[in-house]
């Protein structure tokens, strides 16, 4: 059946053979059109006649005297007929339809690429300040203005890119290195020392050097200058840079105590439910067996998903309250030892040591504690950029 008559309804007639080319006849000189025509081996045929011509055929085929037969109503308007007395199911119908034309011209979810220092909820707090969050309609975000009000802003930003598809906010990001210079005058630079140390070699660098290997130089002491000053040409400028590797020496003190306080959860457990739905939140569950003042808070989220789908912005948050106390505890010295060594070795790593070359370490073990004093030479990149700006008005 055409789609035309199952949108505005239609009424299957049948018709005995001897009189279906009378019928059919009829439907021509009466500009009465018919679909779905098929012929029955029993000795008839059938076909649909749109709803608002069935009155008009009805009179044509007594007026001629042919006999037929209404065996079937199909189409839209038939179905929707069977549901008139049940409310419920239309009014449920159409909320139904009118939740799925809502939810969708919303944003479900925002992804966020390329982020390193900057985290995705502060991404996300920026977004949401100009309007791009879960819950809001995606058709009146301008999504150029967006990315220019953001790059605008935020100082870390050197890059932003809003792609849109379907329900999903795609955001890729490129943020400014450390040191860019983002002022509108002409940045030149010196290189200075950012600890003290004996020069051991100076590598790929430009500007002028004013040290050389074998020097003591202080901390902040100039090492390689962005000022050529000549005779000839007068004074250039330029952002001096390079690696200079000295020989340095840094002291370590740890030390760990033998008695400390540590935490005893109580296995009392306070928590708190809501439901996230689409942006919004709703508390719909709180459970307090008494007062607690001591406790870590742990978050649970559990979105709603469809299988082999992708997942929606609806779920359940937990936030639970684990009471703890704090108790006096007393470690081993081969304990107290062993946690210096680790914390020892992770301050070290901590420290971006390029080349260890000596490390002394006088372990000691006290009344109450057990600590290393650590002495380590290395030779590393002491290069720190230290920029200045030149008015090229003066």
């Amino acid at each position: 059946m055409r789609f035309v008559y199952y949108l505005l309804g239609g009424v299957r007639v049948k018709v005995e053979v001897p009189q279906a080319v009378d019928a059919l006849n009829l439907c021509m000189d009466e500009s009465i059109p018919y679909s779905s025509f098929s012929a029955d081996p029993c000795g008839s045929v059938t076909f649909v006649v749109k709803a608002f011509d069935i009155k008009r055929f009805e009179r044509s085929m007594l007026g001629r005297g042919i006999e037929f037969e209404a065996v079937d109503r199909v189409g839209l308007p038939f179905f929707l007929a069977r549901f008139k007395y049940r409310f419920g199911l239309m009014t449920g119908s159409l909320i139904a339809i009118l939740l799925i034309i809502y939810f969708g011209s919303i944003i479900w979810d925002i992804r966020i690429v390329g982020n390193e220092t900057l985290t995705t909820a502060e991404l996300c707090k920026m977004l949401d300040d100009h309007g791009v969050s879960v819950g809001k309609r995606y058709s009146g975000i301008d999504v150029n203005r967006v990315q220019n009000q953001i790059q605008i802003e935020s100082d870390d930003i050197g890059f932003i890119s809003i792609n849109i598809s379907g329900n999903v906010v795609n955001v890729e990001i490129r943020e400014n290195k450390i040191g860019e210079d983002k002022t509108g005058g002409l940045g030149f630079a010196n290189v200075v020392a950012k600890k003290s140390g004996i020069i051991e070699d100076v590598r790929g660098y430009v500007g002028n050097v004013v040290v050389k290997a074998g020097q003591v130089v202080d901390k902040g002491d100039l090492l390689i200058s962005g000022i050529y000053d000549s005779k000839t040409v007068g004074v250039r400028y330029t952002r001096a840079a390079g690696e200079i590797m000295a020989r340095t020496v840094e002291e370590y003190h740890v030390e760990i105590p033998l008695k400390y306080a540590r935490k005893q959860y109580t296995g009392v457990v306070n928590c708190e439910k809501s439901l996230n739905f689409y942006g919004k939140t709703f508390n719909i569950f709180k459970k307090y067996r008494n007062n607690i003042y001591l406790y870590d808070t742990i978050y649970t989220v559990d979105n709603c998903g469809i299988s082999g789908a992708e997942e929606i912005p609806v779920g359940i948050t937990t936030v639970s309250f684990h009471e703890y106390k704090i108790v006096e505890a007393e470690r081993t010295p081969e304990e107290a030892e062993a946690l210096a060594y680790a914390e020892l070795e992770r301050r070290i790593a901590e420290s971006g040591i390029e080349f260890l070359v000596k490390k002394t370490v006088t372990p000691r073990l006290n009344e109450d504690s057990f600590s290393l004093h650590c002495v380590v030479v290395c030779i590393e990149n002491i290069a720190k950029t230290s920029e200045f700006y030149v008015d090229p008005q003066n």
